[in-house]
């Protein structure tokens, strides 16, 4: 599990750098959206890990 964690961590992080170095507002708009999915998401599956 903690693989698929690191992995899910790197995805995120993916996801950062592409927003930072995209210029096109609509691409920004899609990619934040899609970062706040995967953020959401990694949060419950570390809450349901603690448990």
């Amino acid at each position: 599990m903690k693989i698929y964690m690191q992995s899910y961590k790197e995805k995120l992080d993916f996801i950062e750098k592409s927003i930072s170095s995209t210029e096109n507002e609509m691409q920004k708009k899609i990619l934040e959206k899609l970062l706040i999915g995967y953020q959401s998401t990694y949060k419950y599956m570390l809450n349901k890990i603690r448990m």
